[in-house]
């Protein structure tokens, strides 16, 4: 294989799994099946040349190859390594699915930090209830936040909000 050959299979590998957007490059990988695995996002410095980690993201499906976690990772440039961030579990049930933020706690060492959690209901054809839940530290449980129908029909969509 040439020099040439191999920088344009570089370019090609580059320009396939980084997208350049504003000042961050974002580097995806995928796994045998073409789904999504990991994704790290790099900041640009001010002259656009050079790279830093910014976040990483890992994601896990189930045997359904339905997203089941998303797990964002900061980088700690003092210490040289990602740090855990927070995690997005998703559950899915038979009229819909939940997906619950929890933070990472670093005196337990574990996801604990529980923040916010949203529920997402089909109702009928085409319309979606998204309820939002905060958690509220004085109670230790979810208080709902906001209460929204979203109707997409085939050509457009609309947003209501119920009260």
């Amino acid at each position: 294989m040439t020099l040439i050959q191999i920088t344009a299979a570089t370019i090609l590998a580059l320009t396939t799994n980084a997208g350049i957007n504003g000042k961050y490059v974002y580097n995806t990988e995928c796994d045998s099946n073409n789904v999504v695995t990991n994704q790290t996002v790099y900041k640009t410095d001010n002259s656009g040349r050079y790279l830093t980690n910014k976040l990483k993201y890992n994601f896990t499906y189930d045997d359904q190859k339905r997203l089941t976690s998303k797990e964002t990772f900061r980088w700690n440039a003092e210490e040289g390594k990602w740090t855990n961030e927070s995690m997005m579990s998703y559950t899915y049930g038979a009229e819909g699915y939940s997906v619950e933020l929890v933070y990472w706690n670093k005196d337990a060492n574990q996801y604990s930090d529980i923040r916010q959690k949203c529920e997402y209901t089909l109702v009928d054809t085409n319309i979606m209830e998204v309820a939002i839940y905060k958690w509220n530290t004085t109670t230790n449980s979810f208080e709902q936040a906001s209460r929204d129908a979203i109707y997409a029909p085939i050509s457009n969509s609309m947003m209501a909000t119920l009260r």
